[in-house]
């Protein structure tokens, strides 16, 4: 992997590092210490929406709402002006944050891997960034 093309994270405790140059914390094990792209995420949630790494004749519950907001596959159902939305993120100390969402009445997806947040928002710049600003653009498309 080129160095040059790692993302820094500049945000957190402890900014202007990559994931691979940190010391493994709570933020970096697990899903927090995973590296992928946009592409891969896409690819991703297209393969657990249809259910395709499953057993034949298994069912697909991960889209299932189980308590309060959330889904079987630990997804997180909400509502953004009016629309449906099934989203998963995260984000860690450093100023990494992911945001995967999925408004299934239209059909849409939107990815947002970002290496650094506001100091308004803090590690939820990812939700505010969508559900504020680029949601509400795309969602007048179908109007």
């Amino acid at each position: 992997m080129i160095d040059s093309k790692i993302a820094r994270g500049y945000g957190g405790d402890d900014p202007g590092q990559t994931t691979f140059e940190k010391e493994l914390t709570w933020a970096l094990m697990g899903a927090g210490g995973m590296v992928t792209s946009i592409d891969d995420l896409a690819t991703w949630f297209s393969a657990l929406r249809s259910g395709c790494f499953l057993p034949e004749n298994s069912l697909n519950d991960a889209f299932t709402k189980a308590i309060d907001r959330w889904c079987l596959g630990s997804l997180a159902q909400t509502e953004i002006n009016g629309n449906s939305v099934i989203q998963m993120g995260g984000s860690t100390d450093y100023g990494y944050t992911a945001l995967m969402q999925f408004v299934p009445h239209h059909d849409l997806m939107i990815i947002l891997l970002l290496n650094a947040h506001n100091n308004k928002y803090r590690n939820a710049t990812h939700h505010q960034l969508s559900r504020k600003h680029i949601l509400p653009i795309l969602l007048r498309e179908f109007e």
